[in-house]
């Protein structure tokens, strides 16, 4: 994953990444949710958090570095987005807040159709203003660069 992470900073790597079997894995990395079924250790809940914000980082690298992501169609989906807004909303971690902010304000941006769902259903503008940024500048950063698109 770290590997990946430093690769999906370049252009070039943006279309391998968006290759639906990669897609897939990191997908499913972001929607676990630590903890549900079981109680684990706080080593393993801290790695798991770090999978999730790697996993957000390289797809928002691959979203910043792609001319159409509209195209994406799996990244559109509800339940994507809505996993994706909830590691925004329920993150303890800045770092993956930040990351997640990053990949709704690229998903909103270039779809009409998820602008009007993280507005309307998952009530983004509410969530950003009681979300706490204060503290963490590329978390603010982040968060209003969100707020413009919305």
């Amino acid at each position: 994953m770290e590997l990946l992470e430093g690769v999906s900073k370049s252009p070039i790597a943006a279309p391998l990444i968006r290759k639906e079997d990669c897609i897939c894995k990191l997908k499913d990395l972001i929607a676990s949710r630590e903890g549900d079924d079981e109680v684990i250790s706080v080593p393993e809940t801290k790695r798991l958090s770090l999978k999730k914000r790697q996993a957000l980082t390289i797809i928002a690298n691959a979203l910043a570095h792609s001319e159409s992501v509209s195209e994406e169609l799996s990244l559109h989906s509800e339940t994507f987005v809505e996993d994706v807004f909830q590691c925004l909303k329920q993150s303890e971690d800045p770092h993956c807040a930040s990351q997640a902010a990053r990949c709704l304000h690229s998903l909103a941006a270039s779809s009409p159709a998820t602008k009007a769902f993280v507005m309307g259903t998952l009530q983004l503008p509410q969530v950003l203003d009681n979300l706490e940024t204060r503290h963490h500048s590329l978390l603010q950063q982040e968060c209003t660069k969100l707020q413009s698109v919305c």
